[in-house]
């Protein structure tokens, strides 16, 4: 696995199935993992839902969900997964926006998706 103890790999996004699979070809070509998009399920983030499906898709029992937005560290707490934010693009430690991601249930902050990617599997072993 490539993270240790969470088992699986899924992307959970709010965006068409259609942009999501183009995007992951372009960018995670050879990763192979479950895909939850917009119209897979009834609710949006910040309901459980999404990443709930992706958590059963991906095969896990524990799960930690990795994302940017307030929305998605609601939907993680929200489904009783670790919550691990990064930074978006243009986002810094004093743009505010590590308490918003906190304040939202965020258990973890990191600067970028690479930190984030890194911790996790250190923390697997």
């Amino acid at each position: 696995a490539l993270l240790g103890r969470f088992e699986g790999f899924g992307v959970v996004t709010g965006r068409p199935r259609a942009e999501a699979v183009w995007t992951l070809r372009r960018h995670l070509s050879g990763v192979d993992g479950a895909l939850v998009a917009m119209e897979d399920t009834a609710e949006d983030k910040p309901h459980p839902e999404p990443v709930l499906r992706g958590q059963r898709l991906a095969g896990g029992r524990t799960a930690a969900y990795v994302g940017d937005s307030v929305d998605d560290m609601a939907a993680a707490t929200a489904a009783g997964m670790f919550a691990v934010a990064v930074l978006g693009p243009g986002r810094t430690w004093q743009s505010g926006w590590p308490e918003r991601l906190y304040l939202a249930g965020a258990d973890v902050v990191f600067a970028d998706i690479n930190e984030a990617v890194a911790w996790l599997a250190r923390e697997g072993d």
